[in-house]
């Protein structure tokens, strides 16, 4: 089932792995283990087929994985395609992109999607050769209704409702009633009160709207409770029921800081493959109701790119999403990372009282970013769903414990540890927690403001679920085992300095091939998330917000936005 390597390829292989540990020992932090058992080694020829040269060469440019061509002999087929198309979006981009010499995700070949407007709708914008990007402020993911998700402490997925304007409450004559000030009485229930101080009693069931609506029991609304001096952010569902979530925890729109101080800035892109795609199916041109997954679907969407005289550079990479995070690189070794030129808003400070400051943006800047994690999505032969690989920075967050398959056939068990002596980049040396709890929350302009009892500063980040699988699952060792393999055997066969060495891939899920609002088959990392992407949605996976109809409606009318949350928000590309 899985990849056999000859004899040669092994030894190749243990020699370049060993050199791979001495050299994690002293300068990443996240150390794959050297014994691992290799059932996801990428063979040697395989490997140097993916450079443009036919060999490895050092930070070379690499050709993009066939997603029109891909196999499915193995669990290892999709986490080498992730493998192979991490190394092509962070190559040198040759002539035929229009690059300049940056990096093949920073050329014509790409369109940055922009942030929503007002209405929720986003536009296509075309990335120039030579052009400096701009990046915004990371916000947290939206769940399937375009609502902010949170994970509650018993690891359910809960959607937010922003607080209303005017909170209003259905009391038992029916009749709506503004709530004024609300507290906590007994057994956790809060008491809701007029203008006038006087006790509101509630309509017993679900309430109506405009205070809140239940939906399906995974929805729940947030807003102020009095309690003692000053107030603080709580959830109810329907039932009046508080939610609980750990220490700190916001509306969901949460910022992340490292712990240099740099604010984490993300952006979102697609390949040309993808506007054509939607741009088709928006006109009538192309019927279809999935993401394009076999040859046929790739043919409709070049003929309909060349009657509008464009032709896709690489049409075989299929439609592609990418959401990468960045950082500056003040206090990092430049070396380590990847970088672009891009520019990021600037802020100033405003204090609202004696003990909370705000950020409020007062312009732009240009400045140097450092790539600390991406999301590489994109849909392969047979499945529409797409394949979802994550990758993230070696330096950036200590793991909870995981175990794995080691040579001789035995589970060897890696305990969590933060490590005194180290240096993350998002979280604090030695830590004992609390982890993943939001210090600060921006608002729709960016402005930044404190979580109550807290400052704008870094928190500490685990990555809950290592390799994406909870340590107890029956799964538990067989998934961090390959993907311990393959990270093994790619960085061990790239040159000594190539800086894409230090990038792990840290988790890979896919279904069965059939959209993931039906029911069938997770398989991969069940519980995959980036600590830069979704350092707050842990323990989650993808198909957690990614679900539903895959491409139709708009972010106004909460429909088609499950799998891809931003095809039926897009403005189709403006053709002759």
């Amino acid at each position: 089932m899985f990849h056999k390597m000859t004899e040669k390829c092994s030894c190749y292989w243990l020699m370049s792995l060993a050199l791979l540990s001495l050299c994690q020992a002293a300068s990443a932090q996240t150390i794959l283990p050297s014994d691992a058992s290799p059932t996801c080694a990428v063979p040697a020829a395989t490997f140097n087929s993916w450079f443009t040269s036919g060999a490895v060469t050092l930070n070379g440019a690499v050709q993009p994985a066939d997603s029109v061509a891909f196999s499915t002999n193995s669990d290892c087929d999709f986490l080498e395609w992730g493998e192979n198309m991490f190394l092509w979006l962070t190559s040198p981009a040759p002539a035929i992109y229009g690059g300049s010499g940056g990096l093949v995700l920073n050329t014509p070949l790409f369109f940055d999607v922009s942030t929503p407007d007002s209405m929720g709708n986003r536009t296509f914008i075309p990335i120039t050769s030579g052009g400096i990007r701009h990046f915004m402020v990371r916000k947290a993911q939206v769940g399937p209704r375009g609502l902010p998700v949170r994970m509650n402490r018993e690891g359910r997925m809960i959607e937010i409702e922003p607080p209303p304007a005017r909170p209003i409450i259905l009391d038992r004559a029916g009749n709506q009633v503004e709530v004024a000030s609300t507290r906590f009485g007994f057994f956790g229930k809060p008491i809701f009160r007029d203008a006038s101080g006087k006790v509101i009693k509630p309509l017993l069931g679900p309430r109506g709207k405009p205070f809140f609506i239940n939906n399906q029991g995974n929805r729940v609304e947030m807003f102020r409770i009095i309690r003692g001096v000053g107030d603080m952010l709580t959830f109810l569902d329907a039932a009046d029921n508080p939610i609980q979530f750990g220490e700190g925890e916001t509306m969901g729109n949460d910022v992340l800081m490292d712990q240099h101080g740099s604010l984490v800035y993300f952006a979102i892109q697609v390949n040309d493959v993808y506007p054509y795609f939607l741009t088709g199916v928006a006109g009538g041109t192309i019927q279809a109701t999935q993401f394009p997954s076999s040859q046929q679907d790739m043919n409709n969407i070049t003929s309909f790119a060349q009657a509008h005289a464009v032709t896709l550079s690489d049409p075989d990479t299929m439609t592609m999403e990418i959401k990468s995070a960045w950082v500056e690189t003040n206090g990092l070794d430049v070396s380590k990372y990847i970088t672009m030129a891009a520019t990021i808003p600037t802020y100033h400070t405003n204090s609202t009282t004696s003990n909370s400051t705000t950020w409020t943006t007062n312009g732009m800047k240009q400045t140097e970013l450092a790539l600390v994690g991406i999301h590489v999505v994109g849909t392969v032969l047979g499945h529409p769903e797409m394949v979802w690989a994550t990758f993230e920075h070696m330096d950036n967050s200590p793991q909870a414990a995981y175990s794995y398959f080691n040579t001789s056939g035995s589970t060897t068990t890696v305990p969590q540890d933060t490590g005194s002596s180290f240096t993350w980049l998002f979280c604090s040396s030695g830590s004992s927690g609390p982890y993943n709890n939001a210090n600060m929350t921006a608002a729709a302009n960016d402005t930044i403001s404190p979580v109550q009892g807290f400052t704008i500063s870094p928190s500490d980040t685990l990555r809950i679920t290592a390799w994406g699988v909870p340590i107890n699952n029956n799964t538990g060792t067989f998934v961090p085992t390959e993907l311990i393999s393959i990270n093994n055997s790619v960085r061990g066969m790239l040159m000594p300095g190539d800086v894409r060495a230090n990038y792990i891939l840290t988790g890979v899920t896919w279904t069965g091939g059939v959209p993931p609002s039906i029911p069938n088959g997770l398989y991969g990392s069940s519980e995959m998330a980036n600590t830069t992407l979704e350092t707050y949605q842990q323990p989650s996976n993808c198909f957690d917000c990614h679900n539903g109809t895959p491409m139709l409606g708009t972010m106004s009318t909460g429909q088609g936005i499950g799998l891809s949350h931003i095809f039926g928000t897009l403005s189709p590309l403006s053709l002759p």
